[in-house]
């Protein structure tokens, strides 16, 4: 009897490290079991072991990844190892399994002062530059006449970083037309206080998040646009979100998509 019971504890262990579509939410007191087409997952409580199943709608607007889970839809955004479901009222985020443990000791996106070249006012109040520092899909607009081009975001923080990701683009749960509608960017250089150049990057033309590395520990930053995707309807460019993240954190090994 204990030698089955042994051998079902192993199976299960083994199953957890090896289930590609299980994850956590930032408590860790929920487990997500996905179906590998994300068509459906079953919730499951740590502490009391009650489970329920939902199904998952997968659809997109303009370009930018939907789910509806009962009658309510959210915006999904991804990444290497989490994901993001966002609306109006309310933001999810769902961490795989294997990295729940990385994601709680990551240094977490730093605080610091975002100013920008222009701030657009486009639909009345003005889009500030410090929006960039959530996930929250209220983008940072600029306010210029050559689609974006040439403007920049400048950054500063009391403690270093060498790493920044970002979520290119207007996402709107509302209005989705905006995402191909306003220009993305295409290419960023980027240069430190002493307007050194640490590099020129590419930025793909998505709503997911991306991951970049500089070369080295900076505490501030300036990221100049060099180069656009040209939106349908508007001649100014949008950032939904752009953080600042130190080196040791999960995001080292991440892959550029």
């Amino acid at each position: 009897m204990k030698k089955t019971l042994t051998l079902l504890f192993i199976f299960f262990n083994i199953s957890f490290l090896f289930s590609q579509n299980r994850y956590y939410d930032l408590s860790g007191y929920f487990c997500y079991d996905f179906s590998e087409d994300f068509s459906e997952f079953t919730l499951s409580n740590i502490e009391d072991n009650d489970t329920s199943s939902s199904k998952i709608i997968n659809f997109t607007k303009s370009s930018i990844p939907f789910c509806r889970i009962g009658d309510i839809d959210y915006v999904k955004i991804n990444a290497d190892f989490f994901f993001y479901l966002i609306n109006d009222e309310n933001q999810y985020v769902f961490i795989e399994s294997e990295k729940y443990n990385d994601f709680h000791f990551l240094d977490r996106e730093k605080l610091g002062i975002y100013e920008a070249s222009s701030e657009s006012r486009i639909f009345g109040a003005k889009s500030y530059a410090f929006n960039l520092m959530y996930i929250s899909l209220e983008p940072w607009i600029s306010d210029s006449e050559n689609g974006g081009i040439g403007e920049y975001i400048t950054f500063e923080s009391e403690s270093e970083f060498n790493k920044f990701r970002i979520i290119n683009g207007f996402v709107d749960i509302n209005n989705p037309e905006y995402f191909n509608q306003f220009n993305k960017v295409k290419k960023i250089c980027v240069y430190d206080k002493d307007e050194n150049l640490l590099g020129e990057y590419e930025i793909k033309a998505h709503s997911d998040i991306q991951t970049f590395e500089l070369p080295k520990k900076v505490s501030y930053v300036t990221i100049e646009i060099a180069d656009i995707y040209e939106g349908t309807d508007f001649d100014e460019v949008a950032i939904t979100s752009l953080q600042f993240y130190l080196g040791s954190t999960i995001f080292e090994e991440s892959k550029q998509r």
